[in-house]
């Protein structure tokens, strides 16, 4: 059965920090793995309308058509992938770095995708405190524009995007390791644990650094960081 997707969790290193501070091979992270950080926060939510909770269409946030003319001509609004109007899959983004001009209280809070039926995607960089807070901050701003009132009924977290580095040289010889795979097409290296499962980490040898995306919770980053210094050592005492 699909599992619900987990809420955001507001304090990430802290929890982080405590499922190191107890693992079990915590002094082996902390010996092959210099750093860990978050590069990419996607944040899942479902907008509400005071008048019809269950369906919202893309309209709703930006107002009426005449509105919505308005909000387009707005040069701070960067609009793209709007396909046919009747597919569920029919959307805008709007890039809020380009909101630097005059729109400052939502300017770098990453890209927002508004779907019609009222879903928004958030990606980007920064905390998941930063991503949380987006969402609402565009809501409110789009809100003002159109004249109407939406928000935010749901938020959740499925996907965290993170950036690591050994903290040294990873050999070549790891190709031959029995869980990698890889190909001369492409430049990483793909591994993946059953502790952790959905995130397929991928190595860059030439960095000695690896990304591992659809991380779902601190406690599963901790997972993927002791494979990963795990194959580190294995491959390094054997080269």
């Amino acid at each position: 059965m699909p599992r619900d997707p987990p809420p955001p969790a507001l304090r990430y290193a802290s929890r982080f920090r405590a499922a190191l501070g107890k693992h079990a091979r915590r002094a082996l992270i902390e010996k092959r793995i210099r750093s860990i950080k978050r590069s990419n926060t996607v944040i899942h939510a479902r907008l509400e309308h005071r008048d019809n909770p269950r369906a919202v269409h893309v309209a709703t946030p930006l107002g009426s058509v005449h509105r919505y003319q308005q909000l387009t001509s707005n040069k701070a609004v960067l609009l793209a992938s709007a396909p046919e109007g009747a597919s569920p899959f029919s959307h805008r983004k709007f890039c809020t770095i380009k909101f630097m001009i005059c729109i400052s209280p939502i300017a770098d809070h990453g890209r927002l995708l508004v779907f019609r039926t009222g879903n928004v995607i958030r990606a980007g960089k920064h905390t998941h405190g930063d991503a949380i807070t987006s969402v609402p901050s565009f809501v409110v701003w789009a809100n003002r524009q159109s004249g109407t009132v939406v928000w935010p009924a749901t938020l959740s977290c499925p996907n965290t995007v993170c950036s690591c580095e050994y903290a040294g040289a990873m050999p070549e010889a790891v190709r031959q390791h029995w869980k990698a795979s890889w190909s001369t097409r492409f430049p990483g290296i793909s591994f993946t644990f059953p502790k952790a499962e959905g995130v397929t980490t991928e190595l860059f040898l030439n960095k000695s650094n690896f990304i591992a995306p659809g991380v779902r919770s601190p406690e599963m980053l901790v997972d993927v960081a002791e494979g990963m210094a795990a194959l580190h050592e294995g491959v390094c005492e054997k080269n």
